[in-house]
């Protein structure tokens, strides 16, 4: 079995599953509420609340594993897109690390980590573009320790945007090549993911903490109007294409509405993302607890 912890604002989503070449199957999917001011962007505060919640929860839904996986879903990552030249492995990561500690005024106090998102040729010059994202080595620390007190032993640290790529790349929604936009809809903020040629281009986050939850329409007016600002960004690409399809995930009783409103006023077909079909579900919980620590649990 595989244990997939995904750490939210002021939540926890885990899933309990067997992966065999990249097909999961979720055996056990759960949710677990965070208080305010367990967790900020410098990592876990209250170690000993976070950890009797994770404990509590993984008992009663009898999760035996101790080796998980973790994914970081919250503001103690950032992240930032960089163009480098191609160079050899040994030299590439010295290069993501100055390019980051450089444009972000970064201290040596920083993990850092990427990945390759593209490869590319500019004036006869080969570029990689990459995915950076870095995290404080104390928070860090505060995220592997907590999870060490109830002994609990992460083999693989991943970051949400990381593997919300993996998951969309093995949905096969962004397998024709048009543009595609994923809203992420949770925790008081707005998540858009824009894919283009069947890869990822960007990500826009955007709070949504100052308007209430329970008012539906004026929730639905704000990301619509977000989504609209993707939309427009995206003509503004080389390609000069439309997007033409967007997808919506969240916790919130109110997807079907919204999809409805984005239909209507973008002009834009507009639906729930689906539970793809490498994820065998047999929990019957909702697919948000899903996408990112599914997502990583794949391995490219």
């Amino acid at each position: 079995m595989a244990v997939s912890i995904e750490v939210r604002n002021n939540r926890i989503h885990v899933v309990d599953a067997v992966v065999n070449n990249n097909k999961i199957t979720c055996k056990k999917a759960f949710s677990l509420d965070l208080p305010d001011g367990v967790l900020d962007a410098k990592g876990i505060i209250d170690n000993m609340q976070f950890a009797r919640i994770l404990e509590s929860g993984l008992e009663l839904h009898h999760v035996k594993s101790k080796k998980v996986t973790l994914c970081i879903n919250n503001p103690s990552i950032i992240y930032r897109e960089l163009v480098v030249p191609r160079v050899d492995d040994k030299k590439l990561a010295f290069v993501v690390r100055s390019e980051m500690i450089s444009s972000l005024n970064l201290t040596n106090e920083y993990i850092i980590d990427f990945i390759i998102l593209d490869e590319y040729i500019d004036q006869h010059k080969p570029f990689y573009r990459i995915l950076a994202a870095a995290i404080l080595d104390s928070a860090m620390k505060s995220f592997v320790d907590t999870l060490y007190s109830i002994k609990l032993k992460p083999t693989v640290v991943e970051t949400s945007t990381s593997s919300v790529i993996k998951y969309v790349d093995m949905s096969g929604v962004v397998d024709d090549g048009e543009p595609v936009i994923i809203a992420d809809i949770e925790d008081g903020t707005l998540k858009l993911y824009l894919f283009e040629e069947k890869k990822y281009v960007l990500t826009r986050n955007t709070k949504i903490t100052d308007y209430s939850m329970d008012d539906k329409k004026t929730l639905i007016g704000v990301i619509e109007d977000n989504i609209n600002k993707m939309v427009q960004f995206q003509f503004t690409r080389p390609s000069h294409v439309g997007i033409k399809k967007i997808f919506l995930v969240g916790k919130v009783d109110f997807l079907n509405e919204a999809c409805d409103s984005i239909n209507e006023n973008l002009q834009i077909m507009t639906s729930v993302f689906p539970q793809p079909s490498f994820v065998a579900d047999e929990t019957n919980t909702p697919h948000y607890y899903k996408i990112y620590a599914a997502g990583a649990l794949l391995r490219k």
